[in-house]
């Protein structure tokens, strides 16, 4: 195990309750995989010019990645194509800024309030350090930073860590937050969520000697 891998503190968790993901000791991303998710962060930062451009890049680049189109990723679309870009930002702010209970910074959901938290954050800052993530004004654990770190990770084993004990168990509470305020963004967190249970689940698939199906995102 590395010495400053940001996940240790959060297996640690995962034995006193949290919900974790199963995958394979390894996972590689294929270069569409990598690029959808590199733009899919710029998607959940605060909008830009180019917000609705970069939805529809992740909608391209989603059906290279996973040969198909995702109905969530349509909604998501849909919906921020009939806003204004200070409608956007508003609605953006709403969700994310004015809300911890659907922040973006994923140690909250794994963690809340717990002192491990601190910990987990110094590993994350340590891992993250060779790497240029645009995370000068955010926490380690901000997810759009997370979704880079997992693209420009060269270590294969912490990768899959990182996607099964961090993102996919915060995923899941974040969707479920968000459905419950019927917040597009809603749609966006279950799509990014599907994505990499698929990928989770192919890594299973992959590894010798176990056989299971593909997981069919949504």
């Amino acid at each position: 195990m590395m010495k400053n891998d940001p996940v240790q503190i959060t297996r640690e968790k995962a034995r006193a309750g949290i919900e974790t993901v199963k995958t394979a000791e390894k996972i590689m991303l294929s270069e569409a995989e990598n690029e959808l998710f590199a733009h899919f962060a710029d998607v959940l930062e605060y909008p830009g010019d180019t917000h609705s451009d970069l939805i529809s890049k992740c909608g391209s680049l989603a059906k290279e990645a996973f040969a198909g189109s995702s109905p969530l990723l349509h909604e998501f679309a849909d919906a921020f194509h009939e806003l204004t870009l200070d409608e956007s930002r508003e609605y953006y702010s709403r969700t994310f800024d004015l809300n911890p209970v659907c922040g973006l910074d994923i140690g909250h959901h794994l963690f809340g309030e717990d002192y491990k938290r601190g910990a987990f954050l110094a590993n994350l800052r340590e891992t993250q350090l060779p790497y240029e993530l645009k995370q000068e004004f955010q926490l380690p654990d901000y997810l759009p930073v997370l979704l880079r770190l997992m693209t420009k990770l060269d270590n294969d084993e912490l990768r899959a860590s990182l996607i099964g004990c961090c993102l996919l168990p915060a995923l899941k509470t974040m969707k479920e937050a968000l459905k419950k305020k019927e917040n597009v963004y809603g749609d966006a967190i279950g799509f990014l969520e599907s994505a990499l249970l698929s990928i989770a689940e192919q890594s299973l698939h992959d590894q010798p000697g176990v056989e299971n199906e593909r997981y069919q995102y949504a």
